[in-house]
């Protein structure tokens, strides 16, 4: 099994499952181009997030926002919440 996976689990809505971290996001961050219009990607699944998981979150935020998708982030981990509020990311990251 791979370190990340993006399984659907919804119509609309997607889960990411595995580490979020610089060893596997730079494999991963191209996954967004998978989601077919407006999506929830939820995050609960995953185990282990660092800085570069939280730069892959603003990176499908931007996309998103650039295509005209309609994108949200659910149960964000709390160690990449805490990186977004300390550098005010948290006020471009779409959460539901």
């Amino acid at each position: 099994m791979p370190p990340v996976q993006l399984v659907s689990i919804g119509e609309g809505t997607w889960g990411v499952q595995g580490r979020l971290t610089f060893a596997t996001t730079p494999e991963f961050v191209h996954r967004f181009s998978e989601l077919k219009g407006d999506a929830v990607i939820d995050l609960q699944q995953v185990e282990l997030a660092d800085s570069a998981g939280l730069a892959m979150l603003v990176e499908w935020a931007m996309q998103a926002e650039t295509q005209g998708i309609n994108l949200s982030f659910s149960h964000i981990p709390i160690q990449v919440l805490a990186m977004a509020r300390v550098s005010g990311l948290d006020e471009i990251l779409p959460m539901s």
